[in-house]
């Protein structure tokens, strides 16, 4: 995917390790976003994904509509509760974070990938 089609941005972070991922995605549509979880997931087959992740919690939003389509043995899916944003609270400790560097009015498709990956650092 080039810059050019990418507008949004899916943050994941891992509780023990606090390890904060930003997978770009093309736009904040459900199918877009499981897509891009998907293919994020898919590169772990390798690696035992089990290892690294029993569980994604997500918000209620309307771009996570579809993700429970992710749910498999190894994997399950969780929705935080509406307006209980506790229980996804180090996610939106380091959301904030990275906002500091990329403020929301500020369009992602202009920030290169290595920019990005220096910001996560």
């Amino acid at each position: 995917m080039s810059n050019q089609n990418i507008t949004e941005v899916i943050t994941l972070l891992e509780r023990k390790n606090r390890l904060y991922m930003a997978l770009r995605c093309p736009s904040a549509r459900a199918t877009d976003v499981k897509e891009t979880l998907h293919a994020w997931l898919n590169t772990f087959k390798a690696v035992n994904l089990a290892c690294l992740s029993k569980t994604i919690t997500a918000d209620n939003g309307l771009e996570f509509a579809d993700i429970s389509g992710l749910e498999n043995e190894t994997l399950s899916i969780y929705f935080a509760r509406p307006y209980s944003a506790l229980e996804r609270r180090f996610n939106e400790r380091h959301n904030g974070l990275l906002q500091r560097c990329i403020p929301k009015e500020v369009s992602i498709k202009g920030v290169s990938e290595e920019t990005t990956q220096r910001i996560l650092q």
